[in-house]
């Protein structure tokens, strides 16, 4: 597993339980099945946001360094010393 995808698996999970604390947590006043339609709620938002940042993260392209493979060339292309 690459740098990149395991920090895409860890932001999105971290972004995916706080956007389900966070309904929770607001549902707790209120109590009753409340709770449970706002956890439902925050997990599906989550579970979608957190995929979204993870596809974000993970998948999209970065510019990398790319080592330079110059061709070995032939004795009578080399310079003279």
């Amino acid at each position: 597993m690459s740098k990149r995808t395991l920090l895409g698996i860890v932001t999105g999970l971290i972004y995916g339980v706080t956007i389900f604390w966070g309904a929770v947590y607001q549902a707790l006043a209120v109590g009753g099945l409340v709770i449970l339609a706002a956890g439902t709620i925050g997990l599906a938002g989550g579970l979608i946001g957190g995929a979204l940042l993870f596809l974000m993260i993970a998948v999209c392209p970065v510019e990398e360094k790319k080592e330079a493979n110059l061709p070995e060339l032939p004795e009578e292309y080399r310079a003279a010393a």
